[in-house]
């Protein structure tokens, strides 16, 4: 277990989050390898970009349901950004302590100057509280599932600005 595994489920022990379980797998980034391993979960399966407005460095933290492809002029309009670009590994290493590529919410943590602007997909404003998520949980060798409503509890915790999809 890493270090931000670590923080992370210290941060789910003050919240009170114990409604989740880990599971272990070979490691994957994209979601062509999630397929091609058959690693779609029961419930809400999201992926997660790291977007980089070119113009302003503002970042956003997109999360959308896993097949749907990103309206760069949708989330334009929700997020004004100009001019934009996927964050790249050095971005993730400075802004989320992350070093394998995967992006992950449950890394905000590390966000200390709440740089990262979290945008949430419809699919996630639609799905019930109850409903189970599935993120990385730190690293890419594994998938947290929780519900929706404890990750909820968990970004308003981490306290970024949160921006959600019409």
């Amino acid at each position: 277990m890493n270090e931000n595994e670590k923080k992370m489920y210290e941060i789910f022990e003050e919240l009170n989050i114990t409604d989740y379980e880990v599971i272990n797998h070979v490691a994957v980034k994209t979601i062509d390898e999630v397929d091609e391993h058959g690693l779609s979960m029961a419930g809400l399966n999201v992926k997660n970009l790291l977007i980089r407005d070119k113009k302003t460095e503002k970042y956003y933290m997109v999360i959308i349901e896993e097949h749907k492809q990103v309206d760069m002029k949708k989330f334009k309009e929700i997020t004004g950004w100009k001019k934009n670009s996927f964050a790249g590994e050095e971005d993730l290493a400075q802004l989320l302590n992350l070093h394998d590529g995967g992006v992950t919410p449950l890394a905000l943590f590390n966000d200390v100057d709440k740089r990262i602007t979290v945008v949430l997909g419809e699919d996630i404003r639609k799905a019930d509280d109850t409903e189970k998520i599935g993120f990385h949980p730190c690293r890419t060798t594994g998938t947290l599932l929780m519900t929706v409503g404890d990750f909820k509890c968990f970004l308003e915790h981490m306290g970024n600005e949160v921006l959600w999809e019409e």
